[in-house]
């Protein structure tokens, strides 16, 4: 095998193969954590949150830092805030001693968060270039058959594979495989590649089938298909595959519950492990979806939803373009609640996002925005509807409701 291109002998990842959910936690057991009243649960509950996630880590040293600076002052509309919370929670009801108790441990954890936000002057969605946070990138990470790993950035590169007749061309918008004049051994040799969070890339196969890959996707596919039949495997994360027609060669596409059988479409397929469903999405033409209890067939701008653990397939009639926005650089959401919103904001990003309190999770938005402008561009226009406000920590976002 030659190549043009500096192959990396040893590539560490964390999760290559396994995707896991972050842990979201109760932020009281924090502030009892701080105060070292904690109880032995309570602090087993914090140390599996903060192995769960590097940026929970980070964010708990910031707390930790700043709780207990005496230079930060609350102002007295954050305590009537907070203890509006407090009356919320109670009811108007005046327990005596429970009553200190009960609404020391609401309080405290508010102004402790006021204190660290205020304390790094981001209480507020900042506009200074120097603080905004970008999008994600074009960006890959390619493992050939043989094990080599060539992590794809931004330099143009050519890869030729001579031994399995086909020429792989590398550079910054995507990869692209195309057969040679040399004959094929007739081995099988199979490619994965794989975006992280930030990052998103596009695909072109040899037989001209197109796949954009969004943020934390993997894929599995052979270097050339072989006569009878066309094969790729979703491990996990979101693709759009625009399929090259070929009546004598079905395509299929694999996930870990179903086959999906194309002639040659357009459609989209969200398969995140974290999420409680998958969802097939077409486009063009028409798909056949194999592995449930009986074979559905999905028309243009219909979509079938996969319940992940019990495999039950809903058929919902969908506009079908808002699903291929993002591979068209939009981000469009209609009426959807907040959470699946941010949930992708995330994986674009590369932020976490923690709600003040998880009811504003099931707020419904309505979005349509370019995704290649700062995550602070949107937090501001969600901000507009005046249901929502958000405050940033570095590449923490905080989400607080309206009161």
């Amino acid at each position: 095998m030659s190549t043009i291109l500096k192959l990396h002998e040893s590539y560490t990842r964390m999760n290559n193969t396994t995707m896991i959910k972050r842990k979201e936690i109760d932020y009281t057991i924090i502030w009892k954590n701080l105060n070292g009243i904690a109880s032995k649960e309570e602090g087993n509950d914090l140390k599996e949150w903060l192995n769960s996630s590097r940026k929970n880590r980070k964010f708990y040293k910031s707390l930790q830092e700043n709780y207990f600076n005496e230079g930060v002052e609350i102002s007295a509309k954050e305590m009537k805030t907070a203890w509006r919370n407090i009356e919320k929670k109670t009811q108007g009801r005046i327990i005596k001693f429970r009553w200190v108790q009960y609404a020391a441990a609401i309080l405290i954890p508010f102004i402790a968060f006021f204190a660290v936000l205020k304390y790094s002057n981001t209480d507020e969605i900042s506009t200074d270039q120097s603080m905004l946070i970008q999008p994600g990138q074009s960006k890959a990470l390619l493992t050939l058959h043989d094990g080599s790993v060539i992590e794809i950035n931004k330099s143009d590169t050519l890869l030729n594979v001579l031994a399995s007749s086909t020429n792989i061309a590398i550079d910054s918008t995507g990869v692209r495989y195309s057969n040679s004049q040399i004959k094929s051994s007739g081995e099988v040799r199979y490619n994965t590649l794989e975006t992280q969070r930030g990052e998103e890339f596009s695909l072109a196969l040899a037989d001209g089938t197109h796949i954009w890959l969004n943020a934390e996707t993997k894929i599995r596919y052979p270097e050339v298909f072989n006569k009878g039949y066309r094969e790729l495997s979703l491990v996990h994360g979101e693709v759009f595959l625009d399929v090259s027609h070929d009546e004598e060669r079905a395509f299929y596409v694999n996930t870990d519950q179903n086959r999906i059988k194309v002639l040659g479409t357009q459609f989209n397929v969200r398969a995140y492990p974290d999420e409680l469903s998958k969802a097939i999405t077409l486009l063009e033409g028409s798909v056949a979806l194999q592995g449930s209890a009986e074979n559905v067939m999905l028309k243009p701008d219909e979509q079938a939803v996969i319940d992940q653990k019990s495999g039950e397939v809903k058929i919902n009639k969908v506009d079908a373009n808002i699903y291929a926005a993002w591979t068209r650089g939009k981000f469009v959401f209609k009426d959807v609640q907040l959470s699946k919103i941010l949930s992708d904001l995330e994986r674009w990003y590369n932020i976490d996002v923690f709600y003040q309190n998880p009811s504003l999770k099931s707020k419904h938005f309505s979005l349509y925005i370019n995704r290649y402008r700062s995550v602070n561009d949107l937090l501001e226009v969600l901000e507009a509807t005046n249901k929502v406000k958000f405050e940033i920590h570095e590449d923490n976002i905080i989400v607080k409701g309206v009161y």
